[in-house]
This record gives structure tokens, sequence and C-alpha cells, in this order.
């Protein structure tokens, strides 16, 4: 079966994706052995591109690991997001 896909804003999911991983002080690299520990492998160069809205093909799977990884309760608001401000460059 393959993975499901949500529909989103990219670059705007992946700006706030991208907010929290720094706020919780966490390197790309570590975010992505951290998702490979929940069977969800992905490259560093993958989530760069999921974090700068390059692709918003995320499988379901990762984006609700790292919903859990940074603290996030309702994944569905952030992926319908009008949950947070715009995040600065």
């Amino acid at each position: 079966m393959k993975n499901a896909h949500i529909s989103w804003d990219p670059k705007k999911v992946g700006a706030i994706l991208k907010s929290l991983r720094e706020n919780a002080g966490k390197k790309m690299c570590e975010v992505c052995d951290e998702l490979a520990e929940t069977g969800n492998e992905i490259t560093p160069q993958s989530l760069r591109r999921y974090e700068s809205g390059i692709t918003g093909n995320m499988p379901a799977s990762v984006f609700l690991n790292l919903c859990k990884m940074y603290g996030i309760n309702n994944p569905y608001d952030l992926a319908l997001s009008e949950w947070a401000e715009e995040p600065k460059s």
C-alpha cells in the first residue's frame, strides 16, 4: 500500500515545519535519523525540499511523524494552516 498524501500550501506549511525544527534546536540530519526510527527514511535533501516548499508531495506518515516530533497535537490544523502567522525569514 502506498503512503497517502495530503494537499496543502507547501510553502507555508514547509516554512512552519522549518521554524518548528529550528525552535526545537534540531539539525536536518537529526530529524532524518529520528524519522528513520519510525520507518520513514528521507534524506536531508528531501527534508530541505519539503521545508522550502519546493515539493508538497510529502507522505502523510512523514508529515504526521514530524508533527509528533515537534509537539503538534493536531496535525490537521497545521496542514490546512491558518494555524500560525507566517514565519519570518
